[in-house]
């Protein structure tokens, strides 16, 4: 076994503190810690207070505890010591580094809530669960695999037993007053190391009912929008196929009648854009021609004024030169001045006849001009008669041919329009025969069932291996019979020499629920699995009471043989043997047999009528 002496936890001392009142302090100096004594000293209440300062939600005060207001609780967590304070009662736990005792600024950690926490506040179970390597672990609270995470609440149930839970018939596992299942789902992760982590969350029966209806009645109103939508709504998907396929052949019909259209209005256009093309040339080349002559006629007139200049000019020398010979008729001399005119004049004559000469051979040449545009736009006016014809014959066949284009595109246009809808009713009904089938399904399909119980069970190897320990500690403690121990998996408890435990009388039960809680600390420490490594019951050996001063009265049989042997110091005994694997704080109302040990520390709580310690407060 692991004789590490770092537990998970470990509780150093509990104190109470309150105005005008004394502190009350109780110490857990040694690892078996014995609180003895008189009935209503406080001593289960103590068993309560470590349980409050542990996350227990509330607490109901006894009445000397009522001048008190605050608790603080000295812990270990793998040997990191800290101090917990709480108000008596509040919500609120206090954390602070080391064991201190009183509240010192600067050893405080946080505030952490007990329940109820507001956005951003803290969780006292998270910051037990956050130092233990288990924060991760996933129980399963029901028989449809909810989950809950691993909490200190549960473990609670594991290392504390109330005075009314020890004697109680429920297995120590369920006697927590939690959900049943969890606590089993506990016991087998202590046991196995395994989670609920792979088993699948079921959804529950009311929750897939209501899913169910509402997924039947959306599958109903898609089903009726969708046969709204139908245009043929009397006809069947086969029938619908069969107008699909007469109508492909009269598609192909269609289009090819439409195609022969728009290749004979194709070529017209074509002619008629090519023939348009040449016209608007020839008619460009006319527009020139006509420019030209244009031209030409303005130049003939220019010409024509020119030698009509000259002619005048030319005539007027004439006149002027007839019959003089530039000699006076009084002394018969000719004058230079007049020899000179009559020079110039002569010229000018002659220039005026040599450039009228070259006027009418240019004007000639333009006459061949002016003839050969003449002759052009004859030619290029009959060719435009001609086009222009055959652009109005052109256009006279598109408008021919434009309506029967126009018609067997409207035809092809209708019979693609009702295929389109013929088509989209095929795909419309095929997913409402889809949508059929799956209400269908829908309404026919039951709840998931519940995983079997026997399904969440340890295995058998783990149970045969806890039995056996549980065999080993009944006989260190000189348990009578011959202890073989079994598991009844329908009560989850243990059955001995073929007695169930819940069939024992009180003391019987007390003494086998201790070592229930016993037997899984040490399969968990020789296992290597998680435990707290603290174990808190209250009465355990209840069966060796007084049966006059007793509240549980007189021993049934069992009890009576029991309470013949000394199993009671040997259950001390053996607490003191194993003292190194886990610390053990046991509230008793009987005189604790004498067990000579270092790691046994026990107080009395000796009531009104001694001198001693009188109670808890």
């Amino acid at each position: 076994m692991n004789t590490n002496n770092s537990l998970e936890l470990e509780i150093h001392s509990i104190k109470f503190t309150g105005d005008g009142v004394t502190d009350s302090t109780v110490n857990f100096d040694q690892r078996i810690k014995i609180i003895t004594g008189a009935s209503n000293t406080g001593k289960s209440f103590l068993v309560e207070c470590i349980d409050y300062m542990l996350g227990k939600e509330k607490i109901d005060k006894i009445t000397q505890s009522k001048p008190y207001s605050e608790i603080s609780l000295q812990i270990s967590l793998f040997s990191k010591p800290f101090t917990l304070f709480r108000g008596f009662p509040s919500n609120t736990v206090e954390i602070y580094s080391g064991h201190l005792t009183e509240k010192i600024t600067g050893f405080f950690m946080d505030n952490y809530k007990v329940k109820n926490p507001k956005k951003n506040e803290k969780i006292l179970n998270d910051f037990f669960i956050n130092q233990w390597p288990i924060n991760s672990i996933e129980l399963a609270k029901n028989m449809s695999a909810e989950k809950c995470n691993m909490s200190l609440r549960l473990l609670s149930r594991v290392f504390i037993s109330y005075e009314e839970k020890i004697i109680d018939k429920r297995s120590p596992i369920d006697a927590g007053g939690f959900e049943t299942t969890p606590n089993k789902n506990l016991f087998k992760y202590l046991l196995t190391g395994t989670d609920d982590s792979s088993f699948k969350t079921l959804i529950k029966k009311e929750t897939f009912d209501g899913q169910k209806a509402g997924k039947s009645e959306l599958l109903e109103e898609l089903i009726s929008n969708l046969n709204e939508s139908l245009d043929n709504n009397n006809h069947s998907i086969l029938e619908l196929k069969e107008q699909q396929s007469k109508l492909e052949s009269k598609l192909a019909e269609g289009k090819e009648k439409l195609n022969n259209a728009q290749s004979s209005v194709s070529k017209l256009l074509i002619e008629k854009n090519k023939t348009s093309k040449v016209l608007s040339f020839e008619k460009d080349k006319m527009n020139n021609l006509t420019s030209n002559a244009s031209n030409f006629e303005y130049l003939s007139g220019i010409y024509n004024s020119d030698i009509q200049r000259l002619e005048s000019q030319e005539e007027a020398a004439f006149l002027l030169s007839v019959n003089h010979k530039g000699v006076c008729s009084t002394c018969g001399n000719k004058a230079s001045s007049i020899c000179n005119d009559l020079e110039y004049i002569d010229r000018l004559k002659n220039a005026s006849l040599a450039e009228i000469k070259k006027i009418n051979t240019k004007k000639s040449e333009l006459k061949v001009a002016i003839n050969s545009t003449l002759k052009q736009k004859e030619t290029l006016m009959g060719s435009i008669t001609i086009r222009e014809k055959e652009l109005r014959s052109i256009e006279s066949n598109i408008l021919t041919k434009t309506p029967i284009l126009k018609k067997e595109d409207k035809d092809f246009s209708s019979l693609m329009e009702e295929q389109t809808k013929i088509s989209n009713d095929i795909k419309t009904l095929e997913m409402i025969e889809s949508m059929q089938q799956r209400l269908q399904l829908n309404k026919a399909q039951a709840a998931p069932k519940k995983f079997n119980t026997q399904e969440f069970y340890p295995e058998e190897d783990a149970i045969s291996k806890f039995c056996k320990i549980y065999s080993n500690i009944l006989t260190d403690i000189r348990y009578p019979g011959n202890k073989i121990v079994t598991f009844d998996f329908k009560k989850y408890d243990v059955v001995i020499d073929g007695n169930p435990r819940h069939l024992n009388g009180k003391g019987v039960r007390a003494i086998l629920h201790s070592v229930f809680k016993i037997a899984t600390l040490v399969y968990c420490i020789s296992n290597k699995s998680f435990h707290p490594k603290v174990i808190v019951l209250d009465s355990p050996l209840v069966t060796f009471r007084d049966p006059t001063v007793s509240k549980y009265g007189e021993l049934s049989d069992d009890e009576k043989e029991l309470a013949k042997t000394k199993l009671s110091y040997y259950f001390f005994s053996y607490l003191e043997k194993i003292s190194s694997l886990a610390q053990f704080i046991i509230i008793e109302n009987i005189d604790i047999p004498d067990v000579q040990s270092d790691s046994v520390s026990v107080e009395t709580f000796h009531g009104s009528s001694s001198n001693g310690r009188k109670g808890l407060f």
